[in-house]
């Protein structure tokens, strides 16, 4: 079902806090901008991003995950990778049927086949992204540098140390 983009503010408010301050990663995209904005003064465990500011020439940051021409591929690739390599298992049948009909199109596009939905897909990717970007020092926590963060967790995964905890993160 749908839900009206501030009344999901009230979700996610709710849900991060059942679950301890839980990191929330919200879209910034579309009506995401308007759940974020509900969630700003309220819920401080939200995902930011860095972004360079070119006129000012400072990094600064801004909340939500913003899906680009750029991020999209990175979405799509990284789930890919994550479900060939065993690092997620897919047991949802809703989830599963719809990464069976996802595929590319001529243009190199990747995206539901014609008919079908691709929604859970990119929960998905999404939810990947939060988990290897998000905070490294526990519950809520923001992280220093999510770069380097990503890098070492791509190292401990590349050294094959399955298992390994980092800081509340378990390598799968």
């Amino acid at each position: 079902g749908k839900i009206d983009p501030d009344a999901l503010a009230d979700v996610v408010l709710f849900l991060g806090e059942y679950y301890n301050n839980a990191f929330a990663g919200v879209e910034a995209n579309n009506h995401g901008l308007t759940t974020l904005m509900a969630l700003k003064s309220r819920y401080q465990y939200l995902y930011r991003r860095e972004i360079f500011d070119e006129r000012s020439r400072r990094r600064t940051e801004k909340l939500g995950w913003l899906t680009t021409v750029r991020t999209r591929p990175l979405m799509i690739d990284s789930l890919a990778r994550a479900i060939r390599e065993g690092e997620i298992v897919v047991r949802d049948e809703e989830t599963l049927s719809e990464l069976m009909r996802f595929s590319y199109d001529r243009n190199g596009r990747a995206g539901a086949q014609a008919g079908s939905h691709d929604d859970r897909v990119f929960a998905l990717a999404l939810a990947l992204q939060m988990h290897t970007l998000g905070p490294a020092k526990g519950a809520g926590a923001q992280s220093a540098s999510p770069l380097e963060d990503r890098l070492d967790l791509l190292k401990t995964l590349r050294d094959g140390r399955k298992g390994a905890s980092r800081d509340g993160w378990n390598v799968v």
